[in-house]
């Protein structure tokens, strides 16, 4: 009699509630101890900061918004020292065409200045319409236009406006007494 050789072609892991809860509690544990071994490891590397490229700027997004007209000639403030940065210690010259982004308190206003003169905007603050306001002011810097200023600014999520910087008042000076009129002498 022949015995034929039989193959196992099905094979089944026969398990009970007990070792699946086993498994699965092993697998839990294993998954725990990696995320807090991958965690103290990137707490203790050293993080290096790098800055974000700025968005490209798109010339189609002001396809339908009106352009901000460009003066003639857009001068630069000039800095007063040249210890201080010219954001910081600046005035803005009376008939040139700024974009005025907004008009805060002067702490604010300073946070906001430095930002946009670390990311490449030529950037002043400026006094402002009242005590203890202060107003930053963009405006282009050689070769760029007043409407590529705006496109980039607007790219950031800021939404500025053309502001053409005019003299603040002068006060008015107290009013004097005229002179006693004096005796001219007699020859």
């Amino acid at each position: 009699m022949e015995h034929a050789e039989v193959l196992p072609q099905d094979f089944a892991i026969a398990m009970g509630p007990r070792q699946i809860t086993a498994v699965l509690l092993l697998a839990l544990t294993v998954t725990g101890i990696l995320c807090c071994l991958s965690y103290i490891i990137g707490r203790a590397s050293p993080h290096t900061v790098t800055a974000a490229a700025p968005p490209p700027v798109r010339p189609a997004a002001t396809a339908g918004k009106a352009a901000v007209p460009c003066p003639a000639t857009v001068v630069p403030p000039a800095a007063k020292t040249a210890d201080v940065p010219a954001w910081k210690n600046s005035d803005p010259q009376p008939g040139v065409a700024y974009l005025q982004l907004m008009s805060v308190e002067p702490g604010v206003a300073e946070v906001m200045a430095r930002g946009l003169h670390d990311d490449g905007f030529h950037v002043l603050v400026a006094p402002g319409a009242g005590a203890g306001v202060r107003r930053v002011l963009v405006w282009p810097g050689d070769g760029e236009s007043l409407n590529g200023v705006r496109v980039r600014l607007e790219a950031r999520g800021l939404h500025p406006f053309l502001k053409t910087w005019t003299e603040p008042p002068t006060p008015a000076a107290p009013p004097t007494a005229a002179p006693a009129p004096t005796a001219a002498p007699n020859p």
